[in-house]
């Protein structure tokens, strides 16, 4: 009796526990025991805002472009600030040209991302 009871009390134990009855496709499985063994990207998605501007400067030596840009709401006031941004955006930036992107925020720093000039001959 009494190992039928010590059978029956670890059953219920590991059902009911998901750490101890882990899915056996391994321990990224998207819904545990049972699954259909679907894989999820656990990354967040990064949360970005638009931008509008003009670039003041062009910081090829730090990474960066020097942008007095419009408000963000809800994000910061308009201002003129510098922001991270990728190599082909600085090839393409030029000093007083205006600029649409997306602003986004990574390892606390600011980026300018998917950023757009306006042609010179519109400045």
């Amino acid at each position: 009796m009494r190992s039928k009871l010590s059978a029956l009390l670890a059953f219920f134990l590991v059902a009911a526990s998901p750490a101890l009855a882990a899915c056996p496709c391994g321990d990224d499985c998207a819904c545990g025991k049972n699954c259909t063994c679907e894989k999820t990207d656990s990354a967040p998605a990064e949360v970005t805002h638009p931008l509008q501007g003009v670039v003041k400067a062009v910081m090829a030596d730090r990474g960066m472009l020097l942008v007095k840009h419009e408000e963000i709401p809800g994000v910061m006031g308009a201002m003129t600030m510098a922001f991270r941004v990728d190599e082909a955006t600085l090839t393409a930036a030029q000093k007083d040209v205006a600029v649409t992107g997306l602003l986004v925020k990574r390892d606390g720093k600011f980026w300018l991302i998917d950023a757009k000039f306006a042609s010179a001959a519109t400045k």
